[in-house]
C-alpha cells in the first residue's frame, strides 16, 4: 500500500514538473509571437497608408534639425548729472525641420 501511494506521488511531482517546463517554453516564445504579429499589423498599415501618403510614425528614421540664432545688441546713453542707462534689445531666430522617412512598404521584406 506504501508503494502505490509513493508511486502517485511520484507521478504527481512528474506532471508538475513537464505543466512547469511547457509554462515557460509558452512565457518563453510569447514575445517571439507578439513581435511578429505587430510586424505584420505594421505593413498592413503601412500598405493601407500608401495610396494616402500616410505612415506609422518610425523614431529610427526620424531625424531633427534645429538653427537657433541670437543677436543682442546693447546701447548705453551718457545722461546729465554721470547717469548711465542701457538698453538691451535681443533678437532670436529659430528654425526647426523634422523629416521622417519610413521603410519601403513596396519592397519585399523577409525580416518579419
Amino acid at each position: 500500500m506504501n508503494l502505490n501511494k509513493a508511486h502517485r506521488a511520484q507521478t504527481l511531482a512528474e506532471y508538475a514538473v513537464l505543466l512547469t517546463i511547457i509554462i515557460t517554453a509558452v512565457a518563453g516564445i510569447q514575445v517571439y509571437v507578439k513581435r511578429g504579429l505587430q510586424a505584420r499589423y505594421k505593413k498592413v498599415v503601412d500598405c493601407a497608408g500608401q495610396t494616402t501618403g500616410i505612415q506609422q510614425y518610425e523614431p529610427y528614421y526620424a531625424q531633427s534639425k534645429q538653427a537657433v540664432e541670437q543677436e543682442q545688441k546693447t546701447t548705453y546713453t551718457y545722461k546729465p548729472k554721470g547717469e548711465l542707462s542701457r538698453d538691451i534689445a535681443t533678437t532670436i531666430k529659430t528654425e526647426d525641420a523634422t523629416v521622417t522617412t519610413g521603410l519601403d512598404v513596396g519592397a519585399d521584406d523577409d525580416w518579419y
